[in-house]
């Protein structure tokens, strides 16, 4: 369930993207996430109707989940030695 659309959720949304930007294991990604997140928060911040809005928060809330995911296995990557590419 969605927490309510206020603005102090859609922030701890924001901040819980870059927390997970910083823990990336490459700068890339990092990078990536951030530009991302500060392009999608902007974009929204001008809607109003209550649908898009709820719709705008679920979709953050998965973001969130899908870096998270990401983060871990990049992580467990790097740990094996397995990540190719630039590091940090």
């Amino acid at each position: 369930m969605t927490a309510a659309a206020t603005p102090s959720r859609v922030l701890s949304l924001y901040r819980a993207l870059l927390r997970e930007a910083r823990l990336m294991p490459t700068a890339n990604r990092r990078q990536f996430i951030e530009e991302r997140a500060g392009r999608e928060f902007r974009a929204g911040g001008s809607a109003s109707d209550p649908q898009q809005i709820a719709f705008l928060i679920s979709l953050a809330e998965v973001q969130v989940d899908n870096a998270a995911a990401q983060r871990q296995l990049l992580q467990q990557l790097h740990q094996q030695g397995n990540l190719k590419g630039p590091r940090s």
